[in-house]
Formats: structure tokens, C-alpha cells, sequence
């Protein structure tokens, strides 16, 4: 038995060697006797370098800990003893890293720092980071701006196991960020920036899809508090569901949060070999790679559309939420996803809630841009002469006059993407993100560098009446696509064809293409082919998330 005698005696002989190593330098070499390098305090290493710079054949382990609180130092500190200077004692302890391996917290296993106030994910180092991406790093706000504009629109919050009830806390400075520093490209209207001074502040749950998915609802601080955080707390008979909660100010919608209750992790997935999957109490995922056959195509694709809570072949919980382009929060109006419910698990009947409304008249540039972030659930509609809506303005009216940049901003993912932290809308890179190469071949089809999607066909590898399979095929492994009801530019479903969106690229440097938008197309009344095609930016289409890099 290791004593508490032989322990104390381990750490004495510890310090002493730590001591007689440093001498008179305040540097330290842990692994033998060899001076530490010039820049290192302390340097980790058995040898001098090698001819390939390695000096170990060992690493250094993190300690591994369980985290419960996003803001506190638990378990470090006893949250029942807390130390008369804890809040000071938060605050030195800036840059404490640990190995989390609670899949509930945050986003799930994996690296965390430390940063003062709350523990922050390491992407680039944790599980969920696909290391097959050579072309990219885990894209971290990149303009010199307030980095909480580029906080998530939607939140994953997992069930803890048991299904027991649980809260659910995220800041609300987004919706402050956005609105005092969001800057669009040159149009004719600018965004109407504002300094909130004063109000009532309230959290809202505008929507959830299961009865009494979330049961209680409120915000820290009913004052203007950029600091401020709402919390949820879900009930502990449901199984998963979807909602949109909102912040307001004297009664108005200032941002809007979609929350994503499932049991779907795809941060615990590493990629393998081009396809990844976990499974753990409460079921599990995959994510697949696929790349486009061009330098930086390289994409980690969910295995469900954005919302959904399964992958299977013929139920409808795999279809998740239909969005109009550049808008960061989901359709609900037709099929299952229309039936919603208030606070108390009363039914909503459209009562404003979900409606169908035309672009104002008069309406250019981001003005209606701020409807949507004031009335999330209202789609807007598109007559025949207009593409988009952004604006009302026809679409042979100037570029200028729409935004390109609502969901890539140079190829980076923006304030308004629909898709949660460490995710994105995918980005076109010289051809789109589902392009294969061996369909382009054999049908001849169009590039899609060129003014035309339309005739390029993929084969799907499984076809029936629930969508394409395409997890048997070796060269086209990119998961499952179910059918779902689009919404067209008029607010009417379409029963021929579910539509795919894709963010940005090279595509709108065509002179000929108006404000329409290349789309996966999954045809399947007429035709059973996927293929690409042009549609309306108002239309209302499925978004499948792939990892957030940087090209």
C-alpha cells in the first residue's frame, strides 16, 4: 500500500531535485539534466534534438476532470466551501487547462482554458477537431471587431443521462454586439446601429416543437446587461425537440437563439479514414469527410439537416428545419414542424407566429434585414420580379443592393449562420461542396465554375420514397439526404424537389446571375437524381452543417 508516509517523502525528494536543477536560473528541465531552452520556463524532454527536432518519446497529460459549471472552477474549488477570495481567486486562475471527460458540459470531451470567467473549448486540440483537414485550422472570429458578434445562433444542448431535468445558461451579448457593430457591404441602406441605454429586458421562448420541452424560462438581469445570461430548464420527459428563445427589449425581439435538444454530439466524432462514429448512453451519430477534388475542398458533413434528431431512412424526424438564405433562424409552417407550442405546451396556431408575408413595399437594402431579426418566424414571400427577401427591388436592379455576405464573409462564417459553434453553412471552393467528379464525367454535365448548374447529375447509391442514401458508395460517402417539403419564393411548399443551401464562393463573380442561389437539388417526384440548380434567395431550404475551417 502506497502511504501517506512514502507520498510525503516522494514530494519532499520532488522538490528537491526541482530545486538542485534550476541552480540559479528560474528555468526548469523536466526528463533529465539538460539546460532548459532559452525561451522555455519550463521545458518537457529525455534528450537533446534529434535530427527530426524530437526530444521525447513521451507527452505531457492533462489532468483529466469532470466540468459542471461553464463559469465556475468546479471541482477545483468546493462549491459548498467556497474561499472568502474566490472571485479573485477566478480571476488568477486565468489559463488553468484540464482534459474534460463530462460529455454533457460545454461542448463535450475534450480541451478547455480557463479564461477568468468561464471555461473556454479548444477546438484544435479536442475530440470533435477532424484532423484530416490539411487545409484549415478551427476558424475563430477574423475581423477586428467585438468577437461576440460571432457567438452562435444555435446552441446543442445535450440530455444528461437519465433524462433528468437540466438547465441550460448562454450569454445574450450577441444581440447587442450585432446590433452596435454589424457592418454590411456598401448598399443603400445601412444597418440601423444602436447603443442600448435603457428598456425592460425579458427572455422569451417564441417556440418549441415538443410540449413542454423547455418548462421555465428567464434572464439574470430585467435591466440593459450586456452580461447577462438566460437559462433554461428542460423538462426531464422529453426526449429531444428543438425551440426559439429570444431576448427582448420593452416587448420587442432583439435576437433570437435557436436551441437543438439532442442527443446528437458531432464534436465527440473523429474522423478516420473519411467516416466517424460514436455511440454512447443515449444513442449516437456519425459525420462523414468527402473532398471535392480541389485544394481546400475538404468538408465534415453532419449525418442529419440542421434541427434534425435522427438519420434513419423513413421517419420524419430526420428532415430538421427549412431556412431562408442568409437568415439565421428555421421556417416552421408546413408538415410536422408547424405544430409548435407556448411556454405552457399549449398548441400555437399561427397567430402571428409562423406567417407568410410579402416584402414590404419600399423595402431595399437591410431594412428588411432588421424585420427578420424583429419577427424571426415570419417568411418573408417574393413575387415573380424579385429574387430575394432581403430587398423588393427587381433583379435587374444593381447588386448593391443585395448581401452576399450574410453567410460567408470572406470565406469565414458570419454573425447571422444558422449553425452552432464549430460549424457552418458549407462554402463553395471552386466547385461545390457536393461535386463529384465521376458523375461530371459520365453525364457530361456543366462545371460548376461556369453560368450553368443545372443537368449535373448524381446517381444516388440507395433511393427510395424517404431520400437518397449514399453510405455505400466508397467515392461519394457523404451520408443520408431525406426528402422534405421546400418552401418557394411565394410561401408555397414544393412537392417536387428539397433544396440544400450552400454560403458563398467564387459563383458571384457571374455577372449573369442575379440574386439566385446554387442549391443541391433533391429531386424526387419527377426524377430520381440529385443534381444542382439555381433558386431565389427567398425560397426556404434544408441546411446540412460541415466543420467551420479556415481556407
Amino acid at each position: 500500500m502506497f502511504s501517506l508516509k512514502r507520498a510525503t517523502t516522494c514530494i519532499v525528494v520532488l522538490i528537491l531535485v526541482v530545486y538542485s536543477s534550476t541552480n540559479v536560473h528560474a528555468q526548469l528541465t523536466i526528463g533529465n539534466s539538460y539546460e532548459p531552452l532559452d525561451g522555455a520556463l519550463l521545458d518537457l524532454k529525455k534528450s537533446y534534438s534529434d535530427r527530426y527536432n524530437a526530444t521525447s518519446d513521451k507527452g505531457l497529460g492533462l489532468s483529466r476532470v469532470q466540468l459542471t459549471r461553464k463559469t465556475e472552477l468546479y471541482p477545483m474549488f468546493d462549491s459548498l466551501n467556497l474561499p472568502n477570495d474566490y472571485n479573485g481567486l477566478k480571476i488568477s486562475h486565468k489559463g488553468l487547462t484540464v482534459w474534460n471527460v463530462n460529455k454533457a458540459f460545454g461542448s463535450g470531451i475534450g480541451i478547455y482554458v480557463w479564461n477568468g470567467s468561464e471555461w473556454v473549448y479548444n477546438h484544435a486540440g479536442s475530440e470533435g477537431y477532424n484532423m484530416r483537414i490539411k487545409t484549415g485550422t478551427f476558424q475563430e472570429p477574423h475581423k477586428e471587431v467585438d468577437p461576440n458578434m460571432y457567438l452562435p445562433n444555435c446552441y446543442m444542448v445535450y440530455p444528461i443521462e437519465g433524462r433528468k431535468s437540466q438547465t441550460f445558461t448562454f450569454p445574450v451579448i450577441k444581440a447587442y454586439a450585432v446590433w452596435e457593430n454589424y457592418k454590411t457591404p456598401s448598399l443603400s441602406q445601412p444597418f440601423p446601429n444602436k447603443t442600448f441605454n435603457s428598456g425592460k429586458c425579458e427572455a422569451k421562448l417564441i417556440w418549441q416543437d415538443q410540449p413542454n420541452l423547455i418548462k421555465n424560462i428567464s434572464i439574470s438581469s430585467n435591466a440593459v446587461d450586456k452580461n447577462a445570461t438566460i437559462t433554461l430548464t428542460f423538462d426531464d420527459m422529453v426526449s429531444y425537440g428543438n425551440a426559439l428563445v429570444a431576448l427582448t427589449i420593452d416587448g420587442t425581439i432583439y435576437w433570437s437563439w435557436h436551441i437543438w435538444y439532442t442527443a446528437y454530439n458531432p464534436m465527440n466524432i473523429s474522423v478516420d479514414g473519411g467516416y466517424g462514429e460514436y455511440s454512447d448512453y443515449d444513442g449516437g451519430g456519425s459525420v462523414f469527410y468527402y473532398n471535392n477534388g480541389t485544394p481546400g475542398g475538404d468538408y465534415v458533413f453532419m449525418d442529419r439537416n440542421l434541427g434534425a434528431n435522427a438519420n434513419a431512412t423513413n421517419i420524419d424526424e430526420s428532415f430538421g428545419y427549412l431556412y431562408q438564405w442568409g437568415r439565421k433562424d428555421p421556417i416552421c409552417l408546413y408538415g410536422d414542424k408547424a405544430k409548435i407550442y407556448d411556454i405552457s405546451g399549449t398548441q400555437i396556431i399561427n397567430n402571428n407566429q409562423t406567417a407568410v408575408k410579402p416584402v414590404p413595399s419600399g423595402y431595399v437594402g437591410n431594412f428588411n434585414l432588421v424585420n427578420t431579426i424583429y419577427n424571426p418566424t415570419i417568411f418573408y414571400s417574393s413575387n415573380d420580379g424579385y429574387e430575394s427577401w432581403y430587398t423588393n427591388l427587381k433583379k435587374t436592379n444593381p447588386m448593391r443592393d443585395l448581401n452576399f455576405a450574410l453567410w460567408d464573409e470572406d470565406g469565414h462564417k458570419t454573425p447571422f449562420d444558422p449553425c452552432p459553434q464549430g460549424w457552418r453553412v458549407p462554402k463553395i471552393l471552386n466547385r461545390m461542396p457536393w461535386f463529384y467528379q465521376e458523375a461530371f464525367n459520365r453525364r457530361q454535365g456543366y462545371m460548376p465554375n461556369t453560368d450553368n448548374y443545372s443537368g449535373v447529375y448524381m446517381e444516388g447509391k440507395s433511393y427510395n420514397k424517404y431520400g437518397y442514401s449514399f453510405k455505400s458508395d466508397a467515392n461519394y460517402f457523404i451520408g443520408f439526404y431525406p426528402f422534405q417539403t421546400s418552401i418557394i419564393k411565394d410561401g408555397t411548399e414544393s412537392t417536387i424537389s428539397n433544396y440544400y443551401w450552400v454560403a458563398q464562393g467564387d459563383f458571384f463573380t457571374m455577372a449573369n446571375i442575379s440574386s439566385q442561389m446554387p442549391v443541391l437539388n433533391i429531386a424526387y417526384k419527377f426524377s430520381k437524381y440529385v443534381y444542382f440548380v439555381n433558386i431565389s434567395q427567398a425560397y426556404a431550404a434544408s441546411v446540412r452543417c460541415v466543420k467551420d475551417t479556415n481556407e
